[in-house]
């Protein structure tokens, strides 16, 4: 493993061989990572929690949007979660932990941000 510019790796056919295309697929790496981090919690926070409610709803109001805006979401989830993935894959066949650990690190802080910030909502019978 080197650090910085490295002849044999590659990036969907790209030499990875100047400063500029490190620092780019180290900003793809951190990007993908924010894209598909955030939008999991913020897709499992209201559409699936609202998806996944009894037919009418919290307290028989109903679930806020439309049956077509619901259908387009899951679509439009597929696809971007499949795109995410194949780009994070080709991340990985560089076999350079450089261009892995941006994502690793932003994965970690949104995770564990998100999760404490669940914790704190929450009451405890113990402290």
């Amino acid at each position: 493993m080197d650090a910085g510019e490295a002849e044999y790796a590659t990036f969907l056919g790209m030499k990875i061989d100047t400063w500029n295309k490190v620092i780019l697929l180290m900003s793809i790496s951190a990007f993908v990572a924010l894209f598909d981090q955030y939008y999991s919690i913020v897709e499992w926070d209201t559409v699936r929690r609202f998806l996944n409610q009894n037919r009418n709803g919290e307290n028989g109001k109903g679930i806020p949007t439309s049956k077509t805006f619901a259908q387009l979401l899951e679509i439009t989830n597929s696809i971007g979660h499949n795109l995410v993935y194949i780009i994070k894959f080709f991340l990985t066949t560089t076999f350079e932990f450089q261009y892995i650990f941006p994502s690793m690190l932003v994965q970690f802080f949104l995770d564990s941000g998100y999760d404490l910030s669940k914790i704190s909502k929450r009451k405890f019978k113990f402290k």
